[in-house]
């Protein structure tokens, strides 16, 4: 089935399927589509038009519709900002709570935001007429706009024919919806169930392997980290956000950015270490006592003590996602373009102590500074950013969680067990620049495919 855009636009058959609906319909969140009922094919180009339709035996002239949707960052809406309509905003109470069950959404109501994907970057200044001219996922002199021209790069090919008889276009969509997976891919591969006849296709393979390899470097350019020595013990340390979206963005559970900081004395020794990650376990050292300086980007969800009490879930879990009604803390880095009543008015402000935080991010920031007080007999040392897709404490609760928990066909003790054959979702170094004297040093390998 194909989805259509409600909006005015399009092919003319869309305005007949819009009027035969009898509710107020939303294609933007939450997985909302219009579907057209004959299974019309919709996609950027009018092929019938080029002649290129006639030949293939699974679609007809009318089965193949040009429509602007497709090309819109509305389509990538449609699954990228989240709601969980159980929950609306109360105003008076200063918190989303419960609504009357079985009755729809009002226009007006503000469900729990669960993703904002989207909302940030209608929000940011790559949705601008021109989008962002300097970015590093810019193609030539092309600025970058839509979700489509970071995830659907455009590249020189052919396709649209099923002879393949289809002209060599230069802006074709790149159908690779690249993202920050760098571990997923790999747990499929490893799947008692689904990874063997997936290992058995050595191009299906391999192109599972690409696709983490090409998240990897995605990651790689939606960051850029700037250091600076200030005076004998002090260390400036400026993460860029250079994505379109927050940084990290999507769905909060698990996903976290940090850095980590190594400073070394004379004689090549380590002195200092901040954002130390324990690869054996999967840990990140979060102690205050031994890491008064860490820094980490990353948000966090749970329950109001009323929802808990209704529901029987321990407030602090965190994890609860399907019944969370509260963002205790957001401090992930905004896109360029950022402005906190924007934000806020769609639920993807920046959150502090369960408040949204106006003092986060300044209107314009798309940046986070982090300053480091360097032990004496430093000399040298590297900073390192890294994302990880998901954390251990996330697994674990997926684990233990599960209703089947120890018992044959445990679906949490199978993700667990991948999880461990997999690397333990290993972080992937998205930036990395050294400081002090120099000194030679080599980079770090990160996310080496088992």
């Amino acid at each position: 089935m194909d989805p259509l855009n409600v909006g005015a636009g399009g092919p003319e058959v869309d305005a007949g399927i819009r009027s035969a609906l009898t509710l107020t319909v939303r294609t933007v969140g939450s997985a909302r589509l219009v579907l057209d009922p004959l299974d019309r094919r919709r996609g950027p180009r009018d092929l019938a038009a080029e002649g290129l339709i006639t030949a293939n035996p699974h679609l007809t002239a009318e089965g193949t519709l040009a429509s602007p949707f497709h090309r819109s960052s509305e389509l990538c809406g449609s699954c990228h900002d989240i709601d969980n309509p159980l929950y609306r905003w109360d105003a008076a109470a200063g918190a989303y709570v419960p609504g009357p069950p079985d009755e729809p959404l009002a226009p007006e109501d503000k469900p729990f935001p669960i993703e904002r994907t989207y909302s940030e970057w209608r929000l940011s200044a790559f949705a601008a007429a021109g989008g962002v001219a300097d970015s590093p996922f810019a193609q030539g002199d092309r600025g970058v706009g839509s979700c489509q021209d970071c995830h659907m790069p455009r590249v020189r090919g052919a396709a649209g024919s099923y002879f393949g008889d289809a002209p060599v276009r230069e802006d074709l969509a790149m159908h690779d919806l690249t993202g920050a997976s760098t571990w997923v891919q790999k747990a499929i591969l490893a799947h008692p169930e689904y990874g063997p006849p997936l290992r058995a296709d050595a191009m299906t393979a391999r192109a599972m392997v690409s696709g983490t390899l090409r998240a990897a470097a995605m990651l790689r350019r939606a960051a850029r980290v700037a250091v600076l020595r200030v005076g004998r013990d002090q260390l400036a340390v400026t993460v860029v956000n250079q994505a379109g979206h927050k940084l990290p963005t999507g769905y909060v559970e698990g996903r976290r950015m940090w850095l980590e900081v190594e400073g070394f004395g004379a004689d090549g020794r380590p002195v200092f270490h901040s954002g130390r990650y324990d690869a054996a376990t999967a840990t990140l050292d979060r102690d205050p006592a031994r890491d008064p300086q860490l820094r980490t980007w990353e948000a966090h969800h749970d329950l109001t003590p009323e929802v808990a009490a209704a529901t029987g879930v321990a407030a602090g879990s965190g994890f609860h996602f399907a019944i969370n009604n509260r963002i205790v803390f957001d401090n992930r880095i905004p896109p360029r373009g950022y402005g906190f009543a924007a934000f806020d008015a769609a639920g993807a402000a920046p959150h502090a102590d369960g408040r949204a935080d106006p003092s986060r991010y300044q209107d314009g920031q798309h940046w986070d500074a982090a300053r480091y007080t360097m032990p004496a007999g430093v000399v040298s040392g590297t900073v390192r950013l890294w994302h990880q897709p998901a954390t251990a404490e996330y697994i674990a609760f997926l684990r233990d969680a599960g209703p089947m928990r120890g018992q044959p066909g445990s679906r949490g003790d199978l993700l667990y067990r991948l999880w461990e054959e997999t690397g333990k979702a290993a972080p992937v170094l998205m930036a990395e620049e050294g400081f002090g004297t120099w000194r030679i040093w080599l980079p770090r390998v990160a996310n080496g495919f088992p």
